[in-house]
């Protein structure tokens, strides 16, 4: 008898501390980014109100405050948080939908602010998918990387709209390939394509050239270098990136041409 109250005793502590587990809860982070336009834009301005995530289990909104973000202060690297909660490990996070307001606006280089005429659909809720299980157990962030380049399109009355290109992925199941290109005075387009994918940044001169290429999943990616004076492809490189690791290449030169 005494042999099963023990057994018995400790089959209840493995289910305390297996039931215990099964709700262990990790934080998630919900971030904002963007790639560098090449457009001459002073400042893109995103008027952001709601955010929203799905996992299996339905919709659920991020306590965000609502905000007007300048992209453009948010490339290569940076980030910004919109707001994080608490789910349970392993949470398969479906999809992000933003809900933007009206207030989204562009300043060309000539310092002149253009209201960006924004679709309905865009207002209602702009779905991106992730549909990625996190396969941690510790702190991860779900990246919203906002392509403001590709996302303003300028009218043939020279007035500007919003049609929003958006993805977004889990920052630890990906990797980033970052370097400094060489010389570094003026900024230069810096693309990887990997089949019909492309993702594209630009390279800083006021931060040593510095360009990071960021979201990638394993894989064989073709990276290239881009002169935005004659769109002429000045270098280009394979670079395999494996199993979540960065690429770090430091100092990336390019050729050495020869006067005429």
């Amino acid at each position: 008898m005494k042999t099963l109250k023990v057994f018995l005793a400790i089959l209840i502590a493995v289910t305390i501390v297996s039931c215990s587990k099964d709700k262990e809860e990790v934080r998630v982070n919900f971030l904002l980014t963007d790639a560098p336009s090449y457009e001459n834009f002073q400042e893109v301005n995103i008027d952001i109100r709601e955010v929203h995530f799905s996992t299996n289990e339905g919709w659920d909104q991020l306590a965000i405050q609502p905000a007007i973000y300048n992209l453009l202060d948010l490339t290569n690297g940076l980030d910004t948080l919109l707001a994080h909660v608490y789910l349970d490990e392993g949470t398969r996070i479906n999809q992000v939908r933003l809900v933007l307001g009206p207030n989204n606006s562009v300043k060309t280089d000539d310092g002149i602010i253009h209201s960006l005429a924004t679709p309905s659909a865009n207002t209602s809720g702009l779905k991106v998918n992730v549909h990625q299980n996190a396969n941690v157990e510790s702190e991860y962030s779900i990246m919203i990387d906002f392509d403001a380049s590709r996302s303003i399109v300028q009218q043939g009355n020279g007035d500007y709209s919003l049609k929003p290109v958006i993805r977004s992925y889990m920052v630890q199941n990906t990797s980033y390939i970052d370097g400094n290109i060489v010389p570094g005075d003026v900024p230069y387009k810096v693309f990887v394509t990997a089949g019909q994918d492309t993702i594209s940044t630009l390279s800083d001169p006021l931060i040593n050239n510095y360009f990071r290429i960021h979201g990638l999943f394993s894989g064989t990616y073709t990276l290239k270098v881009q002169d935005l004076n004659n769109d002429m492809i000045i270098k280009d490189t394979t670079i395999n990136v494996v199993g979540g690791r960065n690429v770090i290449l430091g100092n990336f030169y390019l050729p050495v041409t020869m006067p005429m």
